[in-house]
């Protein structure tokens, strides 16, 4: 399965909440999935890295996890391409926020949404409104 605008839009609009552990970092609801998408890492001296096949594991409206089969550097960004309905070029940009390598030259990777870039302000508005509003804490009773 491809990850395209219109599954991204139907995983966020199906956030439930996971429980999470004490030790989890998460403060987000989160979806597994499993899909293909294409990312273009965008690291200092990348002398034209071409994209990149990863498999994503989880989405939030604040981030994203997935497996690549090369390390990202903590705190470097890239661009997760997405195929719109109209075919429009459109690009959700992610900051790393950790990796971890996993053997056979394969990393898990988690990143935090940063911003869309895209040439029609139409998505920023409609299906990718929710990146990047966080929810607010649960208090106690």
């Amino acid at each position: 399965m491809q990850l395209t605008l219109k599954l991204l839009q139907l995983v966020a609009e199906n956030l439930r909440s996971d429980e999470f552990s004490s030790r989890a970092k998460r403060t987000e609801p989160r979806v597994g999935l499993r899909a293909k998408a294409k990312i273009v890492p965008m690291v200092v001296d990348d002398r034209g890295i071409p994209p990149m096949e990863i498999w994503v594991r989880d989405i939030s409206s604040s981030g994203i996890g997935f497996v690549v089969n090369r390390a990202l550097p903590q705190g470097s960004f890239f661009l997760l391409k997405l195929q719109t309905p109209a075919r429009d070029d459109l690009s959700i940009q992610y900051k790393v926020t950790y990796t971890n390598a996993i053997g056979g030259g394969s990393h898990v990777v988690g990143a935090c949404f940063d911003r869309v870039v895209c040439a029609n302000p139409t998505y920023v508005q409609g299906p990718l409104k929710m990146l990047g509003q966080r929810k607010a804490p649960k208090t106690a009773a």
